[in-house]
Parts: structure tokens; sequence; C-alpha cells
């Protein structure tokens, strides 16, 4: 149950992720968040040697250093696919 509750929050944290590339306006608390819960997901699971967690503890810095500077938008949209697919791939098993 839990892990499908965390790919849920990783397709959230995708979309949300997407959605501030494209408006100056989205609040960056939320953007902070998504990058804080990334961060300590992959910190917690990273216990467990697992290689998915190493990935998500350097996309939650990346998505908090996207607060202060424009990324590229390949390393967006990899970014994006990686969680969403993430996510899908919780949801299944």
């Amino acid at each position: 149950m839990i892990i499908k509750i965390l790919g849920i929050a990783d397709i959230l944290s995708s979309v949300l992720f997407f959605i501030s590339t494209l408006s100056d306006a989205f609040p960056h608390k939320i953007i902070l968040t998504i990058a804080i819960y990334l961060m300590l997901k992959g910190i917690i699971f990273a216990i467990l040697a697992d290689f998915a967690s190493i990935l998500d503890i350097i996309c939650g810095i990346i998505i908090a250093v996207s607060i202060f500077a424009n990324l590229p938008v390949l390393l967006i949209f990899i970014i994006c696919i990686f969680l969403i697919q993430k996510g899908i791939f919780s949801l299944i098993s």
C-alpha cells in the first residue's frame, strides 16, 4: 500500500515540476517541498542500496536548483519521465 502512495506522489511531483517550468508565477515553496520529499525518500530507501533511490536524491537536488537557475528542457523532460515511469511501476507492482 505504501508503495502505491509513493508512486502516486512521484507522478504528482513530476506533473507539478513540469507545470512549474512553464510558469514563473508557480510558488517556489511547492517546488522546494517536492525536492525535499524526493531527497528524503531517496535517503531513506538508499539504505537498501537501491539505484533508483540514488537517482531520487539527484532529481531532488536538480529540482531544488531549478528554483534558482533555468534548466535545459531536455533535463526537465528526463526528470519528469523518470519520475512518471517510476510512479507507474510502483502502481503496477
